[in-house]
């Protein structure tokens, strides 16, 4: 097992083979130990017609084929995922309950 930090990590992207090269996640980890942590995540899987437009990130074609920036941004009581500047994910507080939040710490 490995330790995680009780301060939680925050993963900007996250991107499983399995899932193919057009689906990308946010993910927290908080609470305990590996393997009793908790985790949270949301995702997104972009269809792969190349007519993307910046209000529709959905039909930006293939995340492998051309660059995309991600980013996330950390508000007191929550956390949002961004591809492009196009929001995807977020996540507060209210959500871990009854785990404590400790990314504001």
């Amino acid at each position: 097992s490995f330790p995680l930090d009780k301060s939680g990590e925050i993963d900007i992207m996250e991107n499983i083979g399995k899932e193919g090269p057009n689906t990308v996640h946010g993910t927290v980890h908080y609470g305990l130990d590996w393997p009793q942590h908790q985790y949270s995540e949301s995702g997104i899987t972009l269809s792969t017609p190349k007519t993307a437009s910046p209000s529709n990130i959905s039909s930006y074609g293939n995340l492998n084929e051309t660059f995309h920036t991600y980013s996330v941004e950390r508000l007191p009581g929550v956390i949002r995922w961004y591809i492009d500047d196009i929001e995807y994910s977020s996540i507060t507080n209210e959500n871990m309950k009854p785990y404590h939040w400790s990314f504001d710490e």
